[in-house]
């Protein structure tokens, strides 16, 4: 794959009839990645991509409901600095918001202004003020750093988060990181 900053798109959707995706492009076709989780949606799930940082391979896609475990296919990679993933939500209502061991799991993983602004929400409206949120989180696995980023949305039927994925080398390898996206 060329040395150059791949698209990543996320679209995290909070509407019946249509699926959250997500989309890594090189521009000029080099390279083009879509996927989706399987059809129809199912309300209130979480769905997680983790992607090999070298080669941008997925190695897991897996939608879950238990919004108080964390998953059990993540646990391989928790330390392992060569695989970020991609967690969004599908149609979630805010009762499944994440609690418990998943929620200290997001707060550790980089989890911030984003999930406490849906958490504000729900607590001081009620669930009647909108049909469901929307919330995304993409992180590198392994130590904390600057590479965690969140997004949530309440105002309309689908998030569109946008970041790209820069290469960097590291002792010869093409290592490939979350960064915002540039003008």
């Amino acid at each position: 794959m060329a040395k150059t900053n791949v698209a990543l798109t996320i679209n995290s959707i909070r509407s019946e009839n249509t699926v959250s995706e997500i989309v890594l492009d090189v521009k000029g076709g080099t390279f083009f990645n879509h996927m989706q989780p399987p059809y129809p949606p199912k309300s209130n799930q979480y769905w997680m991509v983790i992607f090999d940082r070298r080669s941008l391979k997925v190695v897991e896609n897996f939608q879950f409901s238990n919004n108080s475990a964390v998953p059990s296919q993540i646990s391989k990679y928790q330390n392992d600095t060569n695989f970020f993933y991609v967690l969004t939500t599908q149609l979630m209502s805010t009762p499944n918001l994440p609690t418990g061991p998943f929620y200290k799991w997001l707060r550790a993983e980089g989890a911030g202004k984003e999930l406490t602004r849906i958490e504000q929400a729900a607590e001081t409206l009620n669930c009647g003020s909108w049909s469901s949120i929307s919330y995304t989180l993409v992180d590198i696995f392994g130590p904390k750093d600057s590479s965690t980023f969140e997004f949530s949305g309440l105002e309309t039927s689908r998030l569109i988060t946008t970041l790209e994925l820069a290469p960097i080398d590291i002792s010869g390898t093409t290592y490939y990181s979350p960064i915002e996206l540039r003008s």
